[in-house]
């Protein structure tokens, strides 16, 4: 069975989140699994490209029904942030609610924006536990 998500994959790795986005904006998937990982790179791809706003638009309703693109959301609402030490930390308080629950080392998604959060709030130590248990 061919990879689906092989180029949108491969054109994110290479940081050409444009393309990243056409590929996966005309990807048709298979299955409901494949449509949220499309999207979790699709959005992954917007916050990449700083379209913080598209992002919490687009995933306001998903942001219960998957815990990856609730994530990514997470992730957008922290770089909006862009310095108000009061929104930075709603992120923050949220990727500390998935370390004590114990699903952010299931989730490979919350797995990275956790990690990506601890890191730019200083917290290395944190962010390499995080990254160690997935």
């Amino acid at each position: 069975m061919a990879d689906e998500l092989f180029e949108v994959r491969n054109l994110f790795t290479l940081g050409n989140y444009a393309g990243a986005v056409n590929a996966a904006i005309s990807l048709r998937p298979s299955s409901s699994a494949v449509s949220v990982d499309r999207d979790v790179y699709l959005y992954r791809c917007y916050v990449a490209q700083r379209n913080y706003g598209l992002v919490l638009a687009e995933t306001e309703v998903e942001k219960a029904q998957d815990p990856s693109i609730g994530a990514v959301r997470t992730l957008a609402l922290f770089k909006k942030a862009g310095g108000d030490t009061a929104l930075e930390k709603d992120a923050v308080d949220e990727v500390q609610r998935w370390i004590d629950a114990g699903t952010a080392t299931s989730n490979a998604t919350q797995q990275v924006v956790a990690a990506t959060v601890l890191m730019a709030r200083g917290r290395i130590d944190d962010a390499m536990k995080v990254l160690h248990n997935g």
